[in-house]
């Protein structure tokens, strides 16, 4: 008789660790919009998943909801933290893309800004030239809070491949998203790593600005 494996759901019509048949689990996830769910065959992996080390998603929320919730984060938010609004971009005419970050940290009392940008050119991989400059964004925020001492970084991102890839939620079969991947498991090891999931061109705080701060690495503005 075959073993009964651990689902994990974090997004679904019910969620929670559950050791069921999979018919059973389906029912919970079925037509949910965003349903985040995974097997496993240990309990411990599935409750390490559903712990959500990948962080939160807010996509569903309401605007000034989320708006409310960064504020909340930056007003609280720790010398030994930083958090770092990441996105990426593409050029059609030229062929290139573009990465961005918008990166928040607390220096004596008071919160300071900073920017960062860059392009990405030669991309081969017509599939990814959309994603590139996601992936490499969120890349260039962890090596920063690593070279600047921080115990923690909490990226926002409003593509969802961002923490989806490393957590597993998504399976990385190209090379960049498993090499993605790879590296946000390696870093881990080093830093703190959160994410947080927000929704694309609603106004959320810093994410509008951080989408301009990628257009300009591609030179798109």
């Amino acid at each position: 008789m075959a073993k009964t494996r651990y689902y994990a759901i974090r997004r679904g019509k019910k969620t929670g660790i559950f050791q069921a048949p999979w018919s059973e689990v389906q029912k919970l996830i079925s037509g949910y919009p965003g349903a985040e769910y995974k097997g496993f065959d240990t309990k411990a992996d599935a409750e390490k998943f559903f712990k959500g080390e990948s962080g939160r998603n807010l996509a569903g929320k309401n605007i000034n909801e989320i708006n409310q919730q960064i504020n909340t984060s930056l007003r609280d938010l720790a010398e030994s933290s930083t958090m770092i609004f990441t996105d990426g971009s593409f050029n059609k005419r030229t062929n290139v893309a573009g990465w961005g970050m918008v990166a928040l940290y607390k220096q004596d009392g008071q919160i300071k800004k900073i920017h960062a940008n860059g392009p990405i050119k030669n991309i081969k991989n017509v599939e990814t030239r959309n994603v590139i400059g996601e992936l490499k964004a969120a890349g260039h925020a962890v090596n920063w809070a690593l070279e600047h001492g921080y115990q923690k970084v909490t990226i926002y991102h409003d593509y969802l491949g961002v923490s989806a890839w490393p957590t597993g939620t998504w399976k990385a079969k190209l090379p960049l998203t498993q090499k993605y991947a790879q590296f946000i498991q390696d870093r881990q090891k080093e830093i703190k790593i959160e994410f947080v999931h927000v929704p694309a061109h609603t106004n959320v705080t810093y994410n509008e600005e951080v989408d301009k701060v990628a257009k300009k690495g591609a030179g798109v503005l």
